[in-house]
């Protein structure tokens, strides 16, 4: 069965969308730095980038970044691999976070590298 909406219904539709991709856009922010530290604990690769403003801005900069490594295998695989990497080779990694929270360990939405 195919829905078939009128003009003004698609226009709505559409404004919802992209709305919606908007506000997730606005959630996430962007962190970067060298790599400090890399350790996976059970199923949970956790890391800190050196002068992270995020988790140093609170004065503590004891707290971690985090993925699941148990999920995803391969791309998770690939991040850790890339972690390692940047910080054996001194080259700044780029984090997408949902937000900061200083005082706690959070999970990333994903990590890159510019080159």
């Amino acid at each position: 069965m195919i829905l078939s909406f009128g003009v003004g219904m698609r226009i709505k539709l559409f404004v919802g969308i992209l709305f919606a991709l908007l506000s997730f856009q606005a959630h996430s922010a962007t962190i970067k730095g060298l790599v400090e530290r890399v350790f996976i604990n059970e199923d949970t690769v956790q890391f800190r980038l050196q002068g992270d403003s995020c988790k140093y801005s609170s004065g503590q900069g004891d707290t971690y970044w985090k993925f699941d490594y148990s999920s995803n295998i391969e791309i998770k695989k690939t991040w850790y691999e890339m972690l390692v990497m940047a910080a054996y080779t001194g080259n700044e990694i780029k984090v997408s976070i949902p937000s900061c929270t200083p005082g706690s360990d959070q999970y990333i939405s994903y990590l890159y590298q510019e080159f």
